[in-house]
């Protein structure tokens, strides 16, 4: 449905990229959705494209816009300075479970995705299997890795700390991690990527 009023309304969207201004995988998919729900006469997209933890400008950018959609992120600030200056926001896959009247999150279903995972590499026969995981501060890191760590545990498959790898859920530590794995003397034969 059209908004009543004649005014433009602006929808910012903030994007956690390994690089500034690309939105690839799922953060891409949703960012398609999103611009095809747009009503361009009446609803602009701003986006704010950011690095990790590089969040220099964000409160600056939510004051700007009408309200505001979060992709991942492991802070909390986008929910806390959204409520100071009373922006509706709706975070996708956050960083942490906080959220207040103003907010909506959508979670992905991580319970099923690892489990699905696993069961696909152990019915290939795996029975060794790594994990790259990503920032221990993002509750998803640590779901997903909680989660893996108690379906292997259930198929009494083995479990080896260095078998682990916390990255900054970039491709090229997530290279880095899976190389340092695969020079064990006891390697994984599979490495699920956590992201």
């Amino acid at each position: 449905p059209k908004p009543a009023s004649s005014r433009i309304h602006s929808i910012g969207i903030s994007l956690q990229t390994p690089t500034k201004g690309v939105a690839l995988g799922y953060q891409g998919v949703i960012m398609d959705a999103i611009t095809r729900m747009l009503d361009p006469e009446h609803q602009l997209l701003v986006t704010y494209y950011y690095v990790y933890d590089d969040f220099p400008n964000m409160r600056d950018f939510i004051q700007h816009v009408d309200g505001v959609i979060v992709v991942g992120g492991v802070r909390s600030d986008v929910a806390e300075y959204s409520r100071q200056l009373g922006r509706p926001y709706v975070l996708i896959d956050p960083g942490l479970r906080e959220i207040d009247e103003h907010g909506v999150m959508f979670l992905i279903d991580n319970v099923s995705a690892i489990e699905s995972l696993v069961m696909h590499l152990v019915q290939l026969g795996h029975q060794k299997i790594g994990m790259i995981t990503g920032d221990p501060l993002h509750v998803v890191v640590r779901e997903r890795l909680e989660i893996f760590q108690t379906i292997l545990q259930r198929l009494g498959l083995p479990q080896h700390p260095e078998w682990i790898a916390n990255t900054i859920w970039s491709e090229q530590s997530g290279y880095e991690a899976a190389m340092q794995m695969l020079q064990l003397p006891d390697r994984p034969t599979a490495i699920l990527a956590a992201n």
